[in-house]
C-alpha cells in the first residue's frame, strides 16, 4: 500500500529539478533540435510546482504525486498539440482534484471528443474544442503565475485566510480545472442543431437580400428553415426530479420525501427562496457575483437562461419584428446545466450543504454559463467585465479568446479560414503580449526573406482585408483574429510588425485591433488601475514544428483509448498475484497514466511492423490474433514500448521509488515484463469490438 505522504530528500529534489525544473526542459524545434520550452509552458509548470508539487519540511520534501502527473501532462501535451495528449490532463485533473466518480467526467470528455470529430464535420463552421479546453487550462495557469494583480483578486475572493502561497496556487488549480477543462462540454448540443440548419437550407434557392433586409419583420432569412428542438429540457434541470434520481441510485434505495428534497434545494442558495431548478440556482449565484449592477434581477436572469433550452420558440422582439425565431443555441448554457449535473453525481447532496465548496463550485458553472455570449448580450449593459468581479469567468472569456492557435477546423467554411499555428507570449506584470504566428508556407501568400510580397486573392485576403464588409445577409464577416496589418500593399517586416493594444493610461493609442476590441467590449483588457490584466498582440510568420507532424497511421477514438486502458489493468494487473498492490482502487494515479501511455502508442508499434488500426473494418490483411505477428515483429514492437516506457520510468522515478508497493520494484518488474505486457495489450485491442488490425 501506498505512504501517507511520499518523501524525498533534498538531493533526490535537487536532482530532480536539474533534469526536469522548468529551467531545464528541453523540447524540440522545427529542425528536430532541443530547445528549452517556450515562455507560456514554462509559467504554466511554475504554477504546477508553485501549487505544492514539493513541499518542504525539514531537510526533506513532501511531493505531490498527482501535482507531479499534472506537470508531465502539461509537458507532454505542449510537445505534441493533439488529442491524445490532451485526454492525459483531463485524466490526471479528475483523479488529482475529484474523488473517485471523477472517472464519470473523464468517459464523457472522451466521448465529447469523439461525438465532435465525427460530427463537427457535417457544419460549415467549427473548430476543436477539445484541444481547445486544455490549452485554455494551460494559458490560465500561465497568467495566475505572472499576473499580480490577478492573484490578488483571486486569493481575496478564494484563499483569503490562508498565508502560505502553495494553498493559494492549489485552489487556483482546483477551480481553474474545473472551469476551463469543462466549458465546452455543451457543444454536443449546438453540434446537431447547426447541422439541421446547415442541411435545411439545401431546400431553398437563395435570395440575395439588401442590406437590413435581415432584420425585416418576420425576418425572411430565418424563418424559411427548420430547426432543432429539445424537449424534457424541463424535467432535465428540475431539481427535485434530479435529487430523487440520485437518491434511487444509492445502495440502500432510499427515497427522499419532498420537505428533505426541499431543504437541499433551498441549501443550494441563501434559503430566501426556493429554486425549482438549475436555471433559479445559477441565477441567484451569478446576481451574487455583481452585486454592484443593480440592474440584474434574478428572476430574469433565470427566464432569460430557460429560453435557451427553446430555440424554436416564437417570441416578440421589437427590434427584430413581432415574431421572430430564437435561432441561437449556446452551448454555455448547456456545458454549465451538464457540470452541475456531474457535481451533484460526483459529490452527492452533501454538496448542498458544503456552504464553502458549494459557492466555489458555482462560481466555476457561473463562469462557464456566461464564458460563450450570455455575459455581453444579456447582463453586460455595455460595461465590460472587471476581474474582482469574478475572477474565474474573467480569466475564463480572455483564455478562451485569446486562445485561437492550433485549432483542427471542421466543416466547410472553417477549411478556408487563415488560422495561426502557434502563439508565443511574453509576461509583464499585470500585462501579457501575444504573437500570434502564421505558417510562412502557406499557398495563400508570397513569403521572402521575413517580408510578406504579395497576397494572393482568397482565404487570406477576405482574413486580412475586412474593412466592415457584411455577407449577403447583413451580418459582419467573422474574424477568428484580426492581427495582422490590413494594409498588405507594403512590405512588411515580421521583425518589426506593427503591435495592437487597447487603449489605457499605460499604453499611447495607437492602430485599432478588431480582435482586442472585440474581446475588451466583453472583459477589461486594457490594465487600467490594477483591475484588469492588460494585452496586446502582434503576428509574424515562423515554420511549422515537428508537433504538427506526429501521426500515426492508427485512429483510435479517445473513448477507444480509455476503456482500452482500464482493460488492460483489469486483464494483466489484476490477475498477476505479483503485485497485488495494483488491485487497490487507490493506485497512484502515475499507474493509470502508464496504461493510458501504452495504449496511445500502440499505433506507433503498429507502424513499426507495417500494421495499423482502424475503427472500421476492411477487407484485406486482417490481423486476428497475437501469434499473426512474428517474434521478429514482436521484438520490434517491445523495442518502441521500453522506449517510451524508459521516459515515463524516468520522469516518475522520484515518485515510484518512495512508493512502496509491497516492495515490488516497478522499473524492474516493467522491464522483465515489457514483451508480455505487450502481448496483452495487444491481444486486449484484437478483441475490442469495433477495432480491427491490419498488415499494409
Amino acid at each position: 500500500m501506498a505512504k501517507d505522504n511520499i518523501m524525498v530528500g533534498a538531493q533526490e529534489y535537487e536532482d530532480f529539478m536539474d533534469r526536469y525544473g522548468v529551467e531545464n526542459l528541453k523540447t524540440l524545434n522545427s529542425d528536430g533540435v532541443e530547445v528549452p520550452i517556450s515562455e507560456l509552458e514554462k509559467n504554466a509548470l511554475e504554477c504546477i510546482v508553485k501549487a505544492g508539487m514539493f513541499v518542504p519540511k525539514k531537510d526533506q520534501y513532501i511531493v505531490n504525486e498527482k501535482l507531479h502527473a499534472m506537470y508531465f501532462a502539461i509537458h507532454h501535451f505542449m510537445e505534441t498539440g493533439n488529442h491524445l495528449d490532451a485526454f492525459d490532463l483531463y485524466c490526471v485533473y479528475s483523479g488529482s482534484f475529484l474523488n473517485d466518480k471523477g472517472d464519470q467526467l473523464e468517459s464523457m470528455m472522451n466521448f465529447v471528443a469523439s461525438y465532435e470529430n465525427g460530427a463537427a464535420r457535417l457544419v460549415q463552421s467549427h473548430r476543436d474544442h477539445y484541444v481547445h479546453s486544455a490549452y485554455v487550462f494551460i494559458l490560465g495557469l500561465a497568467l495566475f503565475n505572472t499576473q499580480p494583480a490577478f492573484r490578488e483578486s483571486f486569493n481575496k475572493t478564494y484563499t483569503a485566510n490562508s498565508k502560505k502561497e502553495y494553498e493559494c496556487y492549489s485552489k487556483f488549480v482546483d477551480l481553474w480545472g474545473l472551469t476551463a477543462l469543462f466549458h465546452d462540454i455543451g457543444y454536443q448540443y449546438e453540434i446537431p442543431f447547426n447541422q439541421i440548419r446547415e442541411n435545411n437550407k439545401f431546400d431553398y434557392i437563395d435570395i440575395s437580400l439588401k442590406d437590413g433586409d435581415f432584420y425585416s419583420k418576420g425576418n425572411p432569412a430565418e424563418t424559411r428553415y427548420v430547426y432543432l428542438q429539445y424537449k424534457n429540457m424541463d424535467k432535465y434541470t428540475n431539481l427535485a426530479s434530479m435529487f430523487r434520481v440520485y437518491g434511487q441510485t444509492l445502495k440502500n434505495k432510499m427515497l427522499y420525501s419532498d420537505e428533505h428534497l426541499d431543504k437541499c434545494a433551498k441549501a443550494l442558495v441563501d434559503d430566501t427562496f426556493l429554486p425549482k431548478d438549475i436555471e433559479d440556482v445559477l441565477a441567484y449565484h451569478i446576481q451574487r457575483k455583481f452585486t454592484s449592477r443593480d440592474y440584474l434581477d434574478r428572476e430574469k436572469i433565470a427566464d432569460t437562461l430557460r429560453q435557451k433550452n427553446t430555440p424554436t420558440e416564437m417570441t416578440p422582439n421589437k427590434d427584430k419584428g413581432e415574431n421572430t425565431y430564437q435561432v441561437f443555441m449556446d452551448h454555455a448554457y448547456y456545458s454549465g446545466i451538464r457540470l452541475f449535473k456531474q457535481m451533484i453525481y460526483i459529490y452527492g447532496l452533501k454538496f448542498c450543504t458544503n456552504t464553502c465548496r458549494l459557492t466555489e463550485v458555482m462560481d466555476a458553472l457561473t463562469a462557464i454559463t456566461m464564458h460563450n455570449k450570455f455575459f455581453e448580450f444579456e447582463l453586460s449593459n455595455r460595461v465590460h467585465m472587471q476581474m474582482d468581479e469574478h475572477p474565474l469567468a474573467y480569466l475564463l472569456i480572455l483564455c478562451d479568446e485569446l486562445q485561437c492557435w492550433d485549432r483542427t477546423s471542421f466543416g466547410k467554411s472553417s477549411l478556408k479560414q487563415f488560422h495561426a499555428l502557434d502563439c508565443e507570449f511574453e509576461f509583464r506584470d499585470n500585462a501579457i503580449a501575444a504573437n500570434y504566428c502564421f505558417d510562412e508556407k502557406n499557398d495563400a501568400i508570397s513569403f521572402k526573406n521575413g517580408r510578406i510580397e504579395s497576397v494572393v486573392a482568397g482565404p487570406l485576403e477576405k482574413f486580412l482585408i475586412n474593412n466592415g464588409k457584411k455577407d449577403k445577409n447583413g451580418k459582419k464577416i467573422k474574424q477568428y483574429i484580426d492581427t495582422l496589418n490590413p494594409d498588405v500593399t507594403k512590405d512588411w517586416d515580421e521583425n518589426d510588425c506593427t503591435t495592437w493594444h487597447v487603449a489605457s493610461s499605460d499604453y499611447p493609442k495607437g492602430d485599432d485591433c478588431k480582435f482586442l476590441l472585440s474581446i475588451n467590449d466583453i472583459v477589461d483588457c486594457t490594465g487600467s488601475q490594477g483591475k484588469s490584466i492588460g494585452v496586446s498582440v502582434k503576428a509574424s510568420f515562423k515554420k511549422a514544428s515537428n508537433k504538427y507532424c506526429r501521426e500515426y497511421l492508427t485512429t483510435i477514438s479517445m473513448e477507444d483509448v480509455y476503456k482500452l486502458a482500464e482493460k488492460s489493468y483489469e486483464h494483466y494487473f489484476k490477475g498477476n498475484k505479483e503485485i497485488s498492490s495494483f488491485k487497490d482502487s487507490s493506485r497512484l494515479i502515475q499507474d493509470k497514466l502508464h496504461d493510458i501511455m501504452m495504449i496511445k502508442y500502440v499505433g506507433e508499434m503498429l507502424n513499426e511492423v507495417h500494421c495499423f488500426a482502424l475503427k472500421e473494418q476492411k477487407a484485406f490483411n486482417r490481423i486476428l490474433q497475437w501469434d499473426d505477428f512474428t517474434e521478429a515483429e514482436k521484438n520490434q514492437m517491445t523495442e518502441v514500448m521500453i522506449k517510451y516506457q524508459n521516459r515515463f520510468m524516468a520522469e516518475n522515478r522520484i515518485v515510484f521509488e518512495n512508493y512502496n508497493a509491497d516492495n515490488v520494484d516497478f522499473f524492474d518488474f516493467a522491464k522483465e515484463h515489457s514483451k508480455e505486457w505487450l502481448e496483452n495489450l495487444l491481444k486486449t485491442l484484437l478483441k475490442h469490438p469495433g477495432i480491427e488490425v491490419y498488415r499494409i
